[in-house]
């Protein structure tokens, strides 16, 4: 049974593989959201709090999109520099990303952290990362989907950067797509 995000203990979570296609962000033994490959641009997402799917948005593959159970998109995402890129939330508001020395951040629009992704380990079947939310994080009812999120867009840093190919980047990740 999923726990929700407001009975972590502290501000980590660790991300890893579960089995081929399976992860977890778990702390303390305790498992708080959970995703599941859907094909190479397609993932789904659980949490006590809700559901989602993420996927390219177009055939091009030039923006993503994460929609709730009922179908409704509650962010999108234009893909371009990760420089520029933003992440674009259903109510209009606005949040910004972050890539920095293997480390994703999703921030709020005057830069402060939401969250942190950090690869810390890596191995044969998928890296381990630590996931740290920033001091008002919690406040974001969005805060079970963009974990996710910005796990997933460090995976597709790296593999934008030559850090490892697409093929490696499917199966360290479980969701990138070929470019």
């Amino acid at each position: 049974m999923l726990k929700p995000l407001s009975q972590l203990p502290g501000n980590e979570l660790v991300w890893k593989r579960v089995k081929l296609g399976q992860f977890e962000f778990s702390a303390d033994g305790d498992v708080y959201i959970n995703y599941r490959m859907k094909g190479l641009s397609k993932f789904s997402v659980q949490a006590e709090q809700g559901e989602w799917t993420f996927q390219q948005g177009n055939l091009m593959g030039t923006y993503f999109v994460v929609k709730d159970r009922q179908g409704n998109v509650v962010a999108t995402m234009p893909w371009g520099s990760f420089k520029k890129t933003q992440v674009l939330l259903a109510d209009g508001r606005i949040l910004r990303l972050g890539y920095f020395n293997d480390a994703m951040i999703i921030m709020n629009p005057e830069g402060d952290p939401i969250v942190h992704s950090q690869e810390i380990s890596e191995g044969l079947m998928g890296s381990q990362r630590r996931i740290t939310l920033g001091k008002d994080a919690r406040n974001y009812p969005e805060l079970p989907f963009l974990i996710p999120l910005c796990n997933y867009m460090i995976n597709r840093a790296m593999s934008e950067q030559g850090q490892y190919g697409p093929l490696a980047a499917i199966f360290k990740a479980g969701f990138s797509r070929f470019e």
